[in-house]
């Protein structure tokens, strides 16, 4: 009988040591959906509306009164080319990304190959539409003793550059001359196009600039509003 007392309060103790957690431990989705720089071929849209997308999402940021939006989501692809999850990775809010969800659940992938087999892959998806104030654009001086830069320099502009998909399928490239505008904090408050290499090119480059920070004009030791010419090169390697 004191066996097995003991044995009983020795699995009680066993047991007791167990803990139990109900926090999910998220995985590393790199290491299970080919990335575009570790696949031999990309996955591309067979089926899919884009068009269709991007005008449910502009009703959307009609009932949100939104005059501006940057999304940017990565598509997890099975073997069969079919939607699996979605990563936001850019999105106002959980209305987005469940109207993307919804819509992107017929889409139809060829799916992403390595050595001629087909894999789980990541297909990268972005909407922009940049957002102007309006402003006395006389304020914003076109020299100054020190003009405005980008924080951490033209590499810290350049990380920010997102090369929209469409644009990478569509093989589209070009230069885009971007006016831009820079108040006295740093900030980016208006953009204007001075040469244009198409509407999704456009919006990138404005984009990628209001994700920057930058350092004001400078007149006589004092911060001023200054506009900057910008040119960004898209280019596909």
């Amino acid at each position: 009988m004191k066996h097995l007392i003991i044995l009983f309060l020795g699995l009680l103790i066993f047991t007791g040591c167990e803990r139990k957690t109900s926090v999910e431990i998220i995985p590393d989705y790199n290491s299970i959906y080919f990335t575009s720089d570790n696949i031999e071929k990309p996955p591309h849209l067979l089926e899919g509306d884009t068009n269709f997308l991007e005008s449910e999402i502009k009703k959307e940021m009609n009932r949100n009164s939104q005059d501006n939006i940057s999304l940017e989501y990565r598509f997890l692809l099975n073997e069969n080319g079919n939607v699996e999850k979605i990563l936001p990775v850019q999105t106002p809010g959980m209305d987005y990304s469940n109207l993307v969800a919804r819509e992107v659940s017929s889409w139809k992938f060829e799916p992403g190959q390595n050595n001629d087999k087909a894999v789980k892959s990541q297909y990268t998806w972005d909407f922009y539409i940049p957002g102007e104030i309006r402003i006395d654009e006389s304020e914003y001086k076109m020299a100054a003793d020190s003009m405005p830069q980008p924080v951490g320099g033209m590499q810290a502009l350049s990380r920010n550059i997102v090369y929209p998909e469409k644009a990478k399928q569509n093989g589209t490239e070009g230069k885009v001359f971007l006016q831009v505008y820079i108040d006295e904090t740093g900030k980016v408050v208006k953009t204007a196009v001075i040469k244009s290499a198409g509407e999704l090119l456009d919006n990138a480059a404005a984009a990628a600039i209001r994700k920057t920070g930058f350092t004001p004009g400078i007149v006589n030791g004092k911060p001023v509003k200054a506009k900057i010419v910008i040119p960004i090169v898209f280019k596909l390697s």
